[in-house]
């Protein structure tokens, strides 16, 4: 890896190709794609990881059971290395040093970071971190709770991280009902939807299903047995007269409990 020497063209800071149509220069990627997801205090605390455990990973999903990879490189590793005797110690502490170009700049000059090493892991890091949703994708049309989702809206809860964020504690949701007017059996409803959508691969459609299964949040898909998720499944495929998914066997039905298992609860019941 070839010391960074100084700075370079604006090119460089970009994650996408000049011929590409839409373009994300640093500032407007970052902003979009890291800045919006760590601004959450859950996020900030079970996302985060030491520097120094990071250079030791092969892949930043190591579950198991998750086949959402995000593999590190020895060029990654270097670079983490050089974060890490800049004095920067955490991952969240590290993407705050670097939340603009200028700064950006400046951390690999100091650091002796090739810019477009940083970029690389950037992108990395950005599938590492929870995507969520917005909170429309994982409620039915017919759904009671879908009648609150214009109010959620409103105030500005209507992607699935946010409300995550604001309803994730039983404090939270106190105060959430009295400002926003959800009732607090709908507003846990919701919440445990957007709790899903933190994890890799549960999008609105699997979260919709769950819920037509009778598996309503995390805790309940914990306790689910194989057995008994598959025969839902299958019931539920001849109800709404689909057939079943052609990767939906009983291996991934178990591999599919065995990450909701292994996932950490964040929500206060």
């Amino acid at each position: 890896m070839a010391r960074y020497a100084g700075k370079v063209t604006d090119e460089v800071w970009c994650f996408s190709k000049p011929e590409q149509r839409v373009q994300w220069p640093y500032n407007k990627w970052y902003n979009a794609h890291i800045k919006k997801v760590i601004r959450y205090g859950y996020v900030r605390v079970y996302w985060d990881r030491a520097i120094n455990e990071l250079r030791t990973l092969e892949k930043l999903k190591a579950e198991e059971h998750d086949p959402v990879t995000v593999r590190l490189d020895d060029g990654d590793r270097a670079v983490l290395g050089r974060v890490l005797k800049a004095g920067v110690e955490t991952l969240m502490v590290f993407l705050d040093r670097i939340s603009t170009q200028v700064e950006a700049e400046a951390f690999c000059e100091k650091a002796g970071i090739p810019p477009e090493d940083l970029i690389d892991l950037l992108g990395k890091i950005y599938r590492y971190l929870p995507f969520g949703a917005q909170m429309r994708q994982l409620v039915t049309e017919d759904d009671p709770a879908a009648a609150y989702l214009g109010q959620l809206a409103s105030y500005k809860l209507g992607h699935s991280l946010a409300l995550l964020d604001a309803g994730r504690t039983r404090a939270g949701r106190v105060r959430l009902v009295e400002e926003v007017g959800i009732p607090e059996d709908v507003l846990l409803d919701l919440v445990r939807r957007a709790d899903l959508s933190r994890l890799h691969l549960m999008g609105g459609g699997m979260i919709r299903q769950a819920w037509a299964l009778g598996y309503k949040g995390l805790a309940a898909l914990q306790k689910a047995t194989p057995e008994d998720y598959y025969a839902r499944c299958v019931a539920y495929y001849d109800e709404v007269g689909k057939g079943k998914p052609f990767d939906f066997t009983a291996g991934a039905v178990a591999s599919h409990l065995a990450r909701m298992r292994e996932a950490v609860a964040i929500v206060e019941e």
